[in-house]
């Protein structure tokens, strides 16, 4: 939209001014309104609308030496803290390692958490594997950012819902039961390990909760071919929320072994990296 300033002289100008002004404004209205009218050119307005809020959504950032497309609420406070949510009500936040990993072998990913507030806290974190992309968001409140994702995930539920394990099908409430209430704790921190067996399609989970400084063992075992699922890769990530009631809910270390595959360009960066390197052999061998 251009609005033109015109000099005027005399005690009349700044109602003038205004008046050109607002009879610009009011052309460019009607222009909008009429285009939005058409149906075609309004879906493309809020294509281009979706696509500001998406890119607005997301940040691309580093943790402990891992490249990762932070989301919504997600935020690296500093070197050992993925912040999935602030203390503060109604977050979603999601963080995804932005190589992919094969579905097709073996892996082990370790983390460390800690969720604090002042009870009763809510809602949960959950490390996930999905193939949706690192876009990817779930619901919040008791969705912990997960609920409505097509994913895999190892859940760590508070406020009433004291869940911590395996869900194969992105549902936080299918979790098993742990033996003490989460929601009424002040502090909650503890460390998991999830591998998964590409042989026998098996995925694994053990750790630890400790709940204001009581430890409780936590493990769980779940039958899936991620290859099946996913396709031959998949993106591994954190997601956490809150709803009415809120924590801060954070990850403390992490690490994944094997590393992440590259993309396919970063391959066709190395062969073309070596093509280099052997070109410059065979000119050195000529001199």
């Amino acid at each position: 939209m251009q609005i033109v300033a015109v000099k005027l002289r005399g005690p009349m100008a700044p109602r003038a001014f205004r008046t050109a002004r607002t009879t610009r404004l009011n052309q460019e209205t009607c222009r909008v309104n009429k285009s939005l009218r058409n149906p075609l050119r309004l879906r493309q307005a809020l294509a281009i609308a979706a696509l500001t809020l998406t890119a607005s959504f997301a940040q691309a950032t580093s943790f402990l030496g891992y490249d990762m497309q932070l989301v919504g609420s997600a935020s690296v406070l500093d070197p050992l803290n993925l912040q999935m949510t602030p203390n503060a009500t109604d977050n979603v936040g999601a963080a995804w390692v932005t190589t992919a990993l094969s579905t097709t072998q073996d892996f082990s990913a370790n983390f460390s958490f800690s969720i604090s507030g002042t009870p009763t806290i809510a809602d949960g974190i959950a490390f996930v594997l999905q193939s949706g992309g690192t876009s990817a968001i779930g619901s919040g409140g008791g969705g912990i950012g997960l609920g409505g994702l097509d994913a895999v995930a190892s859940v760590i539920h508070t406020f009433a819902n004291n869940h911590v394990g395996f869900t194969g099908n992105g549902d936080p409430f299918s979790v098993q039961d742990v033996p003490t209430d989460l929601g009424a704790a002040t502090s909650i921190t503890g460390f998991q390990t999830v591998s998964y067996d590409s042989i026998g399609k098996t995925m694994f989970m053990t750790g630890i909760v400790t709940v204001d400084g009581t430890d409780f063992e936590v493990s769980d075992v779940l039958s899936v071919d991620l290859e099946a699922r996913f396709g031959s890769s998949m993106y591994v990530g954190f997601t956490g929320a809150t709803g009415a009631l809120s924590s801060d809910q954070r990850i403390t270390d992490f690490s994944l072994a094997p590393a992440p595959v590259p993309e396919p360009e970063t391959y066709a960066l190395m062969l073309a990296g070596l093509g280099l390197v052997g070109w410059q052999l065979r000119r050195r061998r000529h001199a």
